[in-house]
């Protein structure tokens, strides 16, 4: 995604709310509302189609980004909030419906079984739009202050939004008649039997929490460590180790989805615990390397819950795992931004990779189990 706020949208919030508690509110906003939109918005995603849905998740994220844009020209906060809860329903529109997009042409095409090397390219294109944000981010806060980098980041949002209205409905989609609530029941019903899948469901629902929080909070870190511009030019670092990640993806999948998650989390670790133990103008530069590990767990993470998925609720169970990693995430934003205002970012980064580490260990104890 192309959206230059997106490394320092904390530290462009804390300049409006004046703390980072309530600037991380809004993100918990942003989590809640997705919560509570998940549910509908997968069932019409399965019933309505997942064209539909992605259009609406679409212009719902541009007039978000228009109204944070607009927050920092008037001060307002009620504006971040606002945008907080049309960036929650995007997400909300969005989530399960994309990747269900992606596995439903590929069954159409004859071609499931290649669902992650797309899914993975799918993701590099995603980071090559984030490189070119800090590009143009490094560019504009040279000169500029945060809220003109805020009005610039609206553009690709509508571009967006424009581009959603070309997509195409995969025929094998088609589903108009079914009863929601039945929908709805049968989705729950197939997570509720599947004993492995409500695991790892679990486990993907706190890593992701866990991780966005973090790109959050070490954004404000990085800060505190080197010029507001050059922060940009890490992230730029960063969004090329995501790249190079993703393209690694489909050439290591004959390992095992399990042992790659494993291996990339603990991997994520070791580069932030050395950038917290330098501690000074290197760290951002060392943990950024973290993102060599983003897209090999991503996308084995994503093979991991479709494979479980059912092909009829396939996008109402994606909305389903995405309901709780979003109470999971708003409950994570608020937490991990009281204790920085408390006790600092410092604190706050140790016990998320703190945090990381017992993921790490309950996909290892799952992976024994499932050898066992």
């Amino acid at each position: 995604m192309c959206w230059p706020l997106s490394a320092l949208t904390i530290v462009y919030f804390e300049t409006i709310t004046g703390n980072y508690a309530l600037a991380f509110a809004i993100f918990s906003i942003e989590a809640f509302t997705q919560t509570f939109g998940e549910i509908p918005t997968g069932i019409l995603s399965d019933i309505m189609g997942r064209r539909y849905t992605m259009i609406a998740g679409s212009f719902s994220m541009f007039f978000g980004s228009l109204c944070f844009a607009l927050a920092g020209t008037f001060h307002s906060t009620g504006l971040l909030m606002i945008g907080g809860v049309l960036w929650g329903l995007s997400n909300a529109f969005r989530s399960g419906t994309d990747e269900a997009l992606i596995h439903d042409t590929m069954t159409e095409l004859r071609k499931r079984h290649k669902y992650d090397i797309v899914f993975s390219k799918s993701h590099i294109f995603r980071q090559l739009g984030g490189a070119t944000s800090s590009v143009v981010a490094i560019s504009v806060l040279y000169f500029y202050p945060l809220s003109v980098l805020a009005w610039i980041s609206v553009i690709p949002d509508f571009t967006q939004s424009i581009i959603s209205l070309l997509l195409v409905e995969p025929k094998i989609n088609v589903t108009k008649g079914s009863n929601p609530l039945v929908h709805l029941r049968n989705a729950i019903k197939n997570i509720r039997h599947n004993g492995y899948l409500k695991k790892v469901a679990l486990l993907v629902c706190c890593n992701k929490a866990i991780d966005i929080t973090s790109y959050r909070m070490e954004s404000t870190y990085f800060n505190h460590l080197i010029p507001t511009w050059l922060v940009n030019a890490v992230i730029l670092i960063r969004q090329a180790c995501g790249a190079i990640s993703f393209s690694i993806a489909p050439l290591i999948r004959k390992i095992g989805f399990l042992k790659i998650v494993i291996v990339s989390i603990f991997g994520n670790i070791l580069f932030r615990v050395i950038g917290l133990i330098l501690n000074n103008i290197l760290s951002p530069f060392v943990m950024v390397l973290q993102n060599l590990f983003l897209g090999t767990a991503n996308t084995s993470e994503s093979a991991l819950l479709q494979k479980e998925f059912s092909d009829k609720e396939r996008a109402t169970m994606g909305s389903l795992v995405s309901l709780f990693e979003g109470i999971i995430k708003a409950i994570s934003y608020y937490v991990f931004g009281f204790i920085a205002d408390i006790a600092g970012i410092y604190v706050a980064i140790v016990l998320l990779i703190a945090a990381k580490g017992l993921i790490g260990t309950g996909y290892t104890l799952l992976a024994r189990r499932k050898s066992a």
